[in-house]
């Protein structure tokens, strides 16, 4: 038997999470070698691993995006979803 905490009080399940990670088919190909399409329509942001703004725009659905990114992994958000995205 095991407990959550120090002071032996009961582990819980959180009920109410928000999940802002998208399903892995509005990006493709992730990972990517060159660059990807991403199925969604708006103003976006990229943001590397360490939160600097690598690039921003407006997308239409089917846009490329990551052609001139170094090798690493980055988050895009668009319409209030954010794509972790790999390039290789």
């Amino acid at each position: 038997q095991w407990s959550c905490f120090e002071d032996n009080t009961e582990c819980k399940i959180a009920t109410e999470v928000n999940e802002s990670i998208a399903d892995a088919t509005s990006v493709y190909p992730n990972p990517f070698s060159s660059d990807f399409s991403i199925n969604e329509t708006g103003n976006y942001v990229v943001n590397n691993i360490t939160g600097d703004v690598v690039e921003n725009g407006v997308a239409n659905e089917g846009a490329k995006l990551g052609a001139n990114w170094p090798t690493g992994f980055y988050f895009v958000t668009i319409n209030g979803k954010t794509f972790k995205v790999v390039k290789r």
